[in-house]
This record gives structure tokens, C-alpha cells and sequence, in this order.
């Protein structure tokens, strides 16, 4: 899948469209999926995909970013792991393409970023994560019949 590297109208991090932006990241369902135990019968555990895990800490993040107008103020434990998590994960699998940079020294720098990248097509991802959520609710439904 192709993907438009670039700034974009979407994603705001302190209106409420951004905030619905963000929050459609993930499965209507959650984070969560279950996978039957297999060391113990009957029972299920719960994972988190990493992706999932990932975007669920850039919201994170920027919903510390918008409730934060205090800089004096603490950021959470949870804001903490995230930001650990992300630079993890960025440092495991970095993106080494070259970015040009507009204005290369000062506080203003800044880089160009317009290219199109071709990236994993996570559809199906969402589409398991999806037919996961559907299988595990079924499960724990209450037994009508009798």
C-alpha cells in the first residue's frame, strides 16, 4: 500500500475531530484481542497487537499534550511508558530514509516531508481483530437457551 508522507489537515491534537480521528485508529472493539489459554482450559488471555498498542500510545500522548497547559506538571506513568514504548519501537524498526531539511540549524528546523512510502496493508490486521472481538464477545454471552 501506498502511503502520502506529508503534513495533513487530519489528526488534530486539540479539536474534537482530531480526537475522533485518533480514537477511529483502533478497532471499534478496542485494543484487546483473546487467545485461548493453552496451559489452562477454558481460559483466555488477552494481547494487545503491537500496532494497535502503538497508536493507542500516540492518543495517549496526545491527549496528555492538550489537557497539559501546566509545563510544570508531572506527565502520568502511563504518558511515560508510551513515550519509552514509542521511541522503542522507533529505534527497532526506523525509517532511514533520507528528509530534507527546510531550515537545517536554529529552533525553527524543520524538514521537508512529501514522499510516498509504501507500507504494510494492515487491513486484514483490523479485519481478524474484528472477527477476535466477535468470537471472544460470543463466549462470553450469557446462554439464552435454556
Amino acid at each position: 500500500v501506498v502511503m502520502r508522507i506529508s503534513n495533513t489537515v487530519h489528526y488534530s491534537l486539540n479539536v474534537s475531530e482530531g480526537a475522533q480521528e485518533f480514537s477511529r485508529l483502533l478497532p471499534p472493539s478496542g485494543h484487546l484481542i483473546h487467545l485461548d489459554d493453552a496451559n489452562a482450559h477454558g481460559t483466555t488471555k488477552n494481547y494487545t497487537v503491537t500496532l494497535f498498542h502503538q497508536l493507542r500510545c500516540l492518543d495517549i500522548i496526545r491527549r496528555e499534550y492538550v489537557r497539559t497547559s501546566d509545563i510544570s506538571r508531572t506527565p502520568s506513568t502511563l504518558t511515560h511508558h508510551c513515550m519509552n514504548y514509542l521511541r522503542q519501537t522507533i529505534l527497532c524498526h526506523p525509517n532511514l530514509r533520507l528528509e530534507s531539511a527546510r531550515y537545517p540549524m536554529g529552533p525553527k528546523s524543520t524538514t521537508t516531508q512529501i514522499y510516498d512510502a509504501v507500507c504494510n496493508d494492515w487491513r486484514e490486521v483490523y479485519a481478524d481483530a474484528k472477527r477476535n472481538h466477535k468470537l471472544y464477545g460470543d463466549r462470553r454471552a450469557p446462554d439464552n437457551t435454556s
